[in-house]
């Protein structure tokens, strides 16, 4: 079977500009991070972070499922010919989501008190508690906005996403919570200036969208086609990705919770700071995942099962390609990096190590759940998810008061391997397709053997130092990249540079 070059065209302009933007709101959160735990403090810095965890979780709740929804409903019928049905189920997926996280938001404002009493003792509890209440003002612009991005992905653009998204909120939030941090104000002020920049975004975000949908949807649909129940079949897809969305934002931001409950807000700090080089390496997974989810439902919507399994092959291979080299670079120096945050913060490399090993497995197998969903299997995520969580809070309440931060690593790296093993799995028994390639032991051995040996050969030389770091990591990237380039073709990376080359030429 050959490979579908201009699938693989379309994923590398979408997916290199899309790791562009990731890479930039990736260094633009660390940042942000580095300024709130350099000026606040390990305790005050996870007040912080313990309100940004509970609106994660809440925020990707409240969008009911409706974001990967628009995603391949609005791929789906562009390329069914059905863009004209897209202005109602676009209207049927935003309202319900406004007034849940209106409901959800106003809910938080109310209970703050309780709620930051239980999660950080008395000592931070007003702290929190005034954290807790602006995120919660937040919240109802936060999901709507997250669904409007989704959307405007489904269009086959990840312009939009990039400009608003990995670039202008970020950088709006570094922005302003330099100015607080200068002011010398504390946690509350520096939760303000992280959460007003949604509202921005979303104004931004919905006048694009709204002029993606004119030029590409109106007047696509000839009237025989029109499915009077767009909507309920948008929702019969949707809704069960809902309890999918929280469990695995649960699964991601729970541990800070339950560890700020079980120990200290400093050690929730600690941990959730440390945590933020596994999110920065996920980008990559998500720059990936983003870009082949619409072509994932344009492919199935169209039956093209071969060119999928393709795509899925070579996305993958190249997720691991990617990502690999960041997650060993955190496992192997772990203390380095760590001190960027404060001295206090070192007591986390442990963690980290747990961490980076979990994330390996997961992204090796490539983005499984994004095809799984594509495929209309939303219910299998949502078991999978609702197991995950399951697993990962169970095993955060046996192991942090034994072994503390470390637990909560161990915790979320089982979940992570747990809801992308298990994916991987029924993806090879439902739609027999698996990502293991002859691209993919390639990118497995250039990224373990050739970048992961290079930093072992300077650990054990120069020492687990900054200087060894940096000695490693020029080392492994003039090796890695040499490597890449001698393998390029069956990786597939002549194929990505082309599509590099037409991007250049022309929108993505």
């Amino acid at each position: 079977m050959s490979t579908p070059a201009p699938e693989l065209r379309r994923l590398a302009r979408g997916g290199s500009g899309n790791l562009a933007g990731l890479l930039f709101y990736g260094a633009a959160s660390f940042f942000s991070v580095v300024i709130v735990t350099r000026s606040l403090g390990a305790r005050e810095a996870g007040a912080f972070l313990i309100a940004v965890a509970a609106f994660s979780i809440l925020v990707r709740t409240t969008q009911l499922g409706a974001d990967i929804g628009m995603v391949r409903t609005v791929s789906g019928h562009l390329a069914l010919g059905r863009g004209g049905e897209l202005s109602r189920v676009a209207r049927a997926a935003l309202i319900p989501v406004a007034l849940v996280s209106a409901v959800a938001g106003i809910l938080v404002f109310a209970f703050a008190a309780p709620l930051a009493e239980l999660l950080a003792g008395t000592a931070m509890a007003p702290t929190v508690r005034g954290c807790l209440r602006v995120v919660a003002v937040a919240l109802p612009f936060a999901a709507v906005y997250q669904v409007l991005e989704s959307t405007s992905r489904g269009y086959g653009t990840v312009r939009p996403s990039i400009v608003v998204e990995k670039v202008g909120r970020v950088s709006l939030q570094l922005a302003g919570i330099g100015a607080v941090t200068a002011l010398g104000l504390g946690p509350v002020a520096v939760t303000a200036a992280w959460s007003v920049p949604w509202l921005i975004a979303l104004v931004a975000l919905a006048l694009w969208t709204r002029a993606l949908h004119r030029a590409r949807a109106v007047g696509a649909v000839p009237a025989p086609n029109e499915d009077p129940n767009a909507a309920g079949s948008f929702w019969r897809f949707a809704a069960p990705r809902a309890p999918a969305a929280t469990f695995q934002a649960g699964v991601m931001w729970s541990d800070t919770l339950i560890l700020a409950a079980l120990t200290t807000t400093a050690e929730a700090g600690i941990y959730s700071t440390a945590t933020r080089y596994m999110i920065v390496g996920s980008f990559a997974q998500l720059a990936v995942s983003q870009t082949i989810q619409p072509i994932f439902g344009r492919l199935i919507a169209t039956d093209d099962l071969g060119a999928a399994e393709q795509t899925y092959r070579s996305g993958s291979a190249w997720l691991v390609a990617l990502t690999w080299p960041m997650f060993l670079t955190a496992a192997i120096f772990a203390v380095p990096l760590l001190r960027v945050f404060g001295p206090a913060f070192v007591t986390a490399d442990n963690a980290l190590v747990i961490l980076s090993l979990g994330w390996l497995v997961a992204t090796g197998c490539g983005p499984v759940d994004n095809l799984l969903l594509m495929a209309g299997r939303s219910g299998w995520t949502s078991l999978n998810a609702g197991v995950g969580l399951a697993l990962n809070i169970g095993l955060n309440l046996w192991l942090i008061p034994r072994y503390g931060i470390e637990g909560a690593a161990a915790a979320w790296a089982a979940s992570l391997m747990w809801m992308n093993v298990a994916p991987l799995v029924q993806v090879r028994a439902s739609l027999h397709m698996s990502p293991f390639g002859p691209a993919w032991p390639i990118a497995f051995t250039g990224a373990l053997g050739v970048f992961g040996g290079c930093l072992v050969a300077s650990r054990v030389a120069v020492g687990e130092t900054a200087l060894g770091l940096a000695v490693g990591l020029v080392v492994a990237v003039g090796a890695y990249g040499a490597y890449l380039w001698a393998l390029r073709r069956p990786l597939h990376l002549h194929t990505f540079a082309a599509g590099l080359q037409r991007r250049r030429k022309r929108p993505a």
